[in-house]
């Protein structure tokens, strides 16, 4: 039992990689979690670079007037703008050739609410392109410069799509993401919480957003942003029970954690159960939530919900929960002893 303790804490520990990183082997056939993520993202991608405006606007519409979802439950809506807003390969060069294709779209469809969502995203992406993710204090003034106005730009933008071009939930999002970028004092940035969710309650990404903005490195308290995940299963629709908790946790951990528990994150894991239990209501096919429920399962030293749980998956396991098969297996054996 120790040694599975001492396993389970470096996974915790090696967390962020484990999520996010491509596995070893990556997984194919399923058609949910980063795999379809991925496929959306390049589909939407290529319809921008062949100029098939058309196509593109069709796509979102339906995204948005749906409010489609992947299998996993994901809004298939964010996915498409990350695929339309940022090239695969990010370089200077790429970068400009992406402008240039929505320029093209914007000046073909002067009244694309879609394609000015799109080139707001893509000036956000592009500030942090200038930026980089470290600290704060390594970041150059020339890039902290280039950073703040393409910021501007993107928020420029936002506030002048008009009411009669439609609305999207996804603008609300790319405010968010302002506020967050520019250090809105806390009312601020609370007034444009509210207003999203008011718009749209069950687009997830506009919790998350708020979650990460009451992190203490940020602009929040020891315990705030715990308290917040609690609060918001409450605001979510009823249908979706409590799943937007885990999603929350989900989401702040790929943007990187100290924790080295659940307990020293302040993190429920009843609570966390529960949201995938919920999850598994309304998306009951999804490969990627049961392997992501086993993941965060073994992360909690829960070894009974995650034998159940192995069994399920068998021998083919989402990979990319996982990182490597290796650990899969390692998990696995400890959960089975």
């Amino acid at each position: 039992m120790k040694s599975a303790k001492i396993m389970l804490t470096a996974v915790l520990i090696l967390g962020l990689s484990v999520i996010t990183t491509a596995a070893s082997a990556a997984t194919t056939g399923f058609n949910d979690g980063p795999i379809a993520r991925n496929e959306l993202m390049s589909a939407a991608r290529t319809l921008l670079k062949q100029e098939k405006y058309k196509e593109i606007e069709q796509m979102a519409a339906e995204f948005r007037s749906n409010k489609t979802r992947f299998p996993d439950g994901q809004w298939k809506l964010f996915h498409f703008y990350k695929g339309v807003a940022k090239p695969e390969k990010p370089s200077e060069d790429e970068w400009k050739g992406i402008f240039l294709q929505l320029e093209r779209w914007s000046k073909a469809s002067p009244e694309s609410l879609t394609a000015r969502v799109a080139t707001a995203e893509a000036w956000l992406n592009y500030a942090w392109d200038a930026r980089g993710t470290g600290l704060g204090n390594t970041v150059s003034d020339e890039a902290y410069r280039l950073y703040t106005e393409r910021v501007r730009k993107a928020y420029g933008i936002l506030q002048g799509i008009s009411s009669r071009s439609g609305d999207c939930p996804h603008r609300y999002q790319l405010i968010l993401r302002v506020g967050h970028n520019e250090g809105w004092e806390r009312q601020r940035y609370i007034e444009a919480f509210k207003r999203a969710v008011a718009f749209e309650p069950g687009y997830h990404e506009y919790y998350v957003s708020m979650a990460n903005y009451l992190r203490p490195h940020w602009h929040g308290a020891e315990g705030e942003w715990q308290k917040f995940a609690e609060i918001a299963v409450k605001l979510t629709p009823q249908s979706e029970g409590i799943t937007v908790y885990p999603l929350i946790v989900w989401g702040l951990w790929q943007k990187g954690n100290t924790w080295k528990s659940f307990e020293e994150g302040g993190i429920s894991w009843p609570m966390m159960k529960q949201g995938f239990l919920d999850m598994e209501k309304n998306y009951p096919d999804s490969r990627w939530n049961l392997n992501m429920f086993c993941f965060y399962a073994c992360l909690a030293g829960d070894c009974e919900t995650a034998r159940k749980l192995f069994e399920r998956i068998g021998d083919t396991p989402y990979l990319e929960a996982w990182q490597t098969r290796e650990l899969f297996a390692s998990l696995r054996q400890w959960a089975m002893q």
